[in-house]
């Protein structure tokens, strides 16, 4: 019997999903990525990591790269995310643009949610034989 035709170890499943994931990565596979960044960063515990919600990893990941940005680059940043031409340098236009920003994110979590709620078929990812022997 060929290679092909023996069923993988769960070592080679995992390292093939692991592949796979790492080539085309999925959702679950960013966020085990962030988790481990944030774990190693601030030399915390991955499972006290893994405790937190999204939303909680991604603004210290989000404001931890923006930490270096110059005042251009944030301006290009702010452009990038609101589709905007014009630069915001006024104090008065920050905060309106603060506002904007958060108006906006509310919008787009409200819409995940929907989208969330609305799905009825969750895609999940097949299990190799092996793996679903131990569950």
């Amino acid at each position: 019997m060929d290679k092909k035709e023996e069923e993988l170890s769960i070592y080679d499943s995992l390292q093939l999903i692991a592949l796979q994931d790492f080539l085309q990565p999925t959702e679950e596979a960013f966020y085990r990525k962030l988790c481990r960044w944030l774990s190693s960063t601030f030399h915390t515990s991955i499972f006290d990591v893994e405790k937190q919600s999204l939303e909680y990893l991604l603004m210290h990941y989000f404001e931890y790269r923006l930490e270096n940005f110059s005042k251009e680059d944030l301006d290009k940043h702010k452009r990038f995310l609101l589709h905007k031409e014009e630069v915001i340098n006024d104090e008065d236009d920050d905060e309106a643009f603060a506002e904007e920003l958060e108006l906006e994110y509310l919008k787009k979590q409200q819409s995940k949610l929907d989208e969330i709620k609305n799905k009825k078929n969750v895609p999940k990812i097949p299990l190799p034989p092996d793996i679903k022997m131990i569950f």
